[in-house]
């Protein structure tokens, strides 16, 4: 078709559009081509791509989402599990620590009384008249005296040839004694003048709340911490530092306000010496008085019952200890030199010289810290084979020995803000349960075995001098078969230094209270406030609680 022909059908096509044929032309034309649309499948798979990409997008989105929180809370829980259970390590360490020094203190008084008698040296002023009443026995059997007897004949000569060996062996170890007072004892009896072991202990209790709220704080930021230094600092921007708290269960952080009052401090001990409450000057005045001795005699109700244990237990101690060292020190005369008599004199004269420290000189100073009665005035010691006070012995546990602690952080952000949402009305935060205690000894099973007979040496002749000594032998009877317990100490009190510490369910009914209640400014070690939204829990009861607590 030439082109001036193509021309005139365009302008007749054109007017036919202009009227009413020219719009069912027009019609028709777009229908035509929506059906050919409609076949046309080409571009269908990008269409389809798209749609499948968003919506897989939206899914990762939403999966890596819930995994930043559920790892999140791992790391909290596990920040509150190790802050938990390493600030009531340093709670345990307390208590072994005073336990310690009960035990120090009484091997102090022991010593003390141990060279008091060397530097003395009573039992030896009476040795010798003892071994020359022993040179007469020997002298009058060198004589014949008892014909009878051949034994005695042999007897003299011994006698009159061990008599100036034991007189030379007691002269020397005297000696050695009064050298080593010379040196040991100013020491010794500086400490129990100062009074250094009960101050130290005062102080002890005073201080380790403070520090085991430090160590639960710490260890809750160190397990904050991302290991990328940017992306730390970024979430510490964010999120603040996680913070820790090691709460009591009277709804109180450890350490804070004080720890002033015996019957409510952290570490259950009371300090019984009255100081000038009874109003009576000790007969050795402390020169550099620290100014809390006498403040729990004063505070704490039954004074009186702590006062007579700790001097009962001090004396008793102070006892054993005082054996030891007569025993371990001088057992030359008491297996080989017995003719002096000097192993039964030291002994008679140190015992003395410790009442003199006990009675006269530190009558109510110096004493040993003793454990906190339970709020109806029950020993806890007990509690472990009292089979009518379960219930006190769970309410004195629950109040004294369980603690609570807790990490706190603001809420992670999140992924796809403009999808996702932080459902709860609070931050994060988790908690764990921890008990002080003393475990019980294992029991094991004893096969049984044969009696034997044993020879031993005492090994030692006392103060480094090598000797050994042999002992007489020892017979032992069989041991019938079985169960035996562990060979160590069970006591509930504060002369059994095996303090220990678990994790254990977190159930105390106060754990609701816990969560609920922001701890004071002046109880986080940062020193930092706690910027933080705490759960409400209203209407929450423990079974509820049980029901959400995975731990």
């Amino acid at each position: 078709m030439s082109r001036p022909t193509e021309n005139r059908w365009r302008l007749g096509a054109d007017r036919l559009r202009r009227g009413s044929l020219g719009v069912c032309l027009v019609v028709w034309e777009r229908v035509l081509r929506l059906r050919r649309l409609h076949r046309d499948e080409r571009g269908v798979l990008s269409v389809m791509s798209l749609i499948f990409i968003l919506g897989l997008a939206m899914l990762l989105g939403m999966i890596i989402n819930v995994g930043r929180h559920v790892d999140d809370k791992l790391k909290m829980q596990n920040a509150a599990d190790a802050a938990t259970y390493s600030s009531t390590v340093v709670l345990a360490r307390g208590m072994n620590a005073v336990a310690f020094s009960n035990h120090l203190l009484c091997d102090t008084f022991a010593l003390t009384a141990f060279l008091r008698e060397a530097r003395d040296q009573n039992a030896q002023s009476m040795t010798p008249a003892i071994l020359q009443a022993w040179s007469n026995v020997g002298g009058i059997l060198e004589k014949g005296m008892f014909p009878l007897h051949p034994r005695f004949q042999a007897a003299g000569p011994a006698i009159a040839a061990k008599v100036p060996l034991e007189r030379e062996a007691v002269r020397t170890f005297g000696e050695l004694g009064v050298a080593v007072a010379a040196e040991v004892l100013p020491p010794l009896e500086y400490s129990l003048r100062e009074r250094l072991i009960p101050e130290y202990q005062r102080a002890l209790v005073q201080t380790m709340p403070l520090v085991a709220q430090s160590v639960a704080n710490d260890v809750s930021v160190r397990h904050g911490r991302h290991p990328d230094s940017r992306q730390d600092r970024s979430e510490t921007r964010l999120r603040g530092l996680q913070v820790g708290v090691l709460w009591r269960t009277s709804v109180q952080p450890a350490g804070y306000p004080d720890e002033r009052d015996p019957s409510y401090r952290t570490l259950p001990a009371v300090d019984p010496s009255p100081g000038t409450a009874m109003g009576t000057q000790p007969p050795v005045p402390d020169p550099t008085p620290d100014g809390m001795e006498g403040l729990d005699f004063a505070a704490v109700p039954g004074a009186g019952f702590y006062l007579q244990r700790s001097l009962l237990q001090r004396e008793q101690l102070a006892r054993g200890y005082l054996d030891q060292w007569v025993d371990d020190r001088l057992r030359f005369f008491a297996y080989e030199g017995k003719m002096s008599q000097y192993f039964q004199l030291y002994h008679v004269f140190a015992c003395g010289q410790l009442l003199r420290l006990l009675n006269e000189e530190y009558p109510t100073s110096n004493l040993l810290h003793v454990i906190r009665l339970a709020p109806n005035g029950a020993d806890p010691n007990r509690f472990r084979d009292c089979t009518d006070c379960l219930q006190s012995a769970r309410d004195y546990l629950d109040q004294g020995f369980m603690f609570v602690g807790v990490s706190y952080r603001r809420r992670l952000k999140e992924t796809q803000p403009g999808l996702y949402r932080w459902a709860l009305s609070h931050d994060p935060l988790t908690f764990a349960q921890a008990e002080l205690f003393i475990p019980q000894a294992r029991m094991w099973w004893h096969d049984g075995s044969p009696g034997g007979t044993s020879n031993g040496n005492i090994g030692g002749g006392g103060f480094g001098v090598p000797i050994d000594i042999p002992l007489d032998p020892v017979t032992t009877g069989p041991t019938p078969p079985g169960w035996h317990h562990d060979n160590w100490s069970a006591d509930w009190s504060l002369l059994n230094q095996n303090w220990t510490v678990r994790l254990v369910p977190a159930t105390h009914p106060e754990v609701i209270s816990i969560l609920q209640t922001h701890p004071p400014a002046g109880a986080i070690a940062s020193g930092q406030p706690l910027q933080v939204v705490l759960p409400g829990f209203s209407g929450l009861d423990m079974s509820r609680l049980r029901d959400i607590n995975s731990h």
